[in-house]
């Protein structure tokens, strides 16, 4: 499960959440605009950070949350995932050629 915390407006928070749709992965938004609260602790969680958006990974196959970052971080993240998952599939002998 992701977080995406981000802001109305914010062309990046919006290709975030597609991008995490793409990958079919479930995510919250938090609109740190909407509430001083919200965003007095988006600042004490994200400190020294000052754009939009931020996306948290849970982390419970880690056993501990990881802070991805930004928009461009995440797109990152999801190609990893996949260079990850192609290596797999190959280092553990998938027969993908043709039956003699």
């Amino acid at each position: 499960m992701y977080e995406v915390y981000g802001a109305p407006g914010c062309s990046y928070c919006e290709r975030a959440k597609g991008l995490l749709e793409h990958y079919g992965a479930k995510y919250t938004y938090i609109d740190v605009s909407k509430d001083p609260d919200v965003q007095a602790a988006f600042f004490t969680k994200f400190q020294n950070v000052k754009t939009v958006p931020q996306i948290m990974y849970d982390g419970n196959d880690r056993g501990y949350p990881i802070h991805i970052g930004g928009y461009t971080e995440l797109e990152k993240w999801f190609k990893s995932y996949e260079r990850d998952r192609q290596r797999i599939k190959y280092t553990q002998g998938i027969d993908i050629g043709p039956k003699l």
